[in-house]
């Protein structure tokens, strides 16, 4: 377990359960947040303990279940859910796998399976979430080079070079190239403070960029 106490949330309808379940985890290190027996307090729970895990019942007291209330949780937080069960039956689990748990404990537990299972749990998701952080960092850089790109080159290029790697050489018979130059810039750019002088030659180029998009030019 980790050098600071895990934070359980235990959601259990049988109370003997969730004490024998409690007494357990208290042996492993783990500090126990609260043990609730229906799915709308387990909610209202996380939202006030923000809990390292949740270990759910699946079948629960109330208009909840276990896996209903997994699925609120996991809408708006991101806290591994392993589920307790005694019921094994091929309809439970495939509504439970939607939620995609982070384990299953079978009730009735041991404490070594306990154990095992939690600190899987808790590896996957740090696995998981540093994933999704990675990834999310990729489509960010991934959208800031195709703005960049499409910025530099016309669209038909971008395409060529995404699929490609390359960009076959194209020829035409005839182009205009406009080059142009700011009259006394110097002398002009000297008197204007730094945050004016961007000021303007922003407002200058992005008319430049309008004119050139109106008339389907290429800078």
């Amino acid at each position: 377990m980790a050098d600071s106490p895990i934070k359980v949330l235990i959601v259990e309808d049988e109370n003997i359960i969730a004490i024998d379940i409690k007494a357990s985890l208290q042996k492993l290190g783990c500090k126990v947040t609260g043990i609730v027996s229906k799915g709308e307090k387990a909610i209202q729970q996380v939202e006030h303990e923000k809990p390292d895990i949740i270990l759910m019942d699946i079948s629960l007291a109330g208009e909840l279940d276990g896996i209903q209330a997994t699925e609120i949780i996991s809408r708006k937080y991101n806290i591994p859910v392993i589920y307790l069960t005694a019921l094994t039956d091929d309809e439970t689990l495939k509504r439970a796998r939607v939620t995609e748990p982070f384990g299953y404990i079978l009730k009735p537990f041991d404490e070594r399976g306990l154990r095992t299972t939690i600190d899987m749990a808790l590896y996957k998701h740090k696995v998981e979430t540093e994933l999704k952080i990675r990834t999310r960092e990729l489509e960010e850089e991934k959208i800031k080079t195709d703005k960049l790109l499409h910025n530099i080159f016309p669209a038909e290029i971008v395409k060529e070079l995404k699929q490609n790697g390359s960009v076959s050489p194209r020829h035409y018979k005839m182009i205009s190239i406009l080059f142009t130059d700011f009259h006394k810039f110097t002398d002009i750019s000297s008197s204007l403070s730094p945050q004016k002088l961007v000021s303007e030659l922003n407002q200058i180029f992005t008319g430049f960029d309008t004119i050139i998009e109106k008339l389907g030019l290429e800078n």
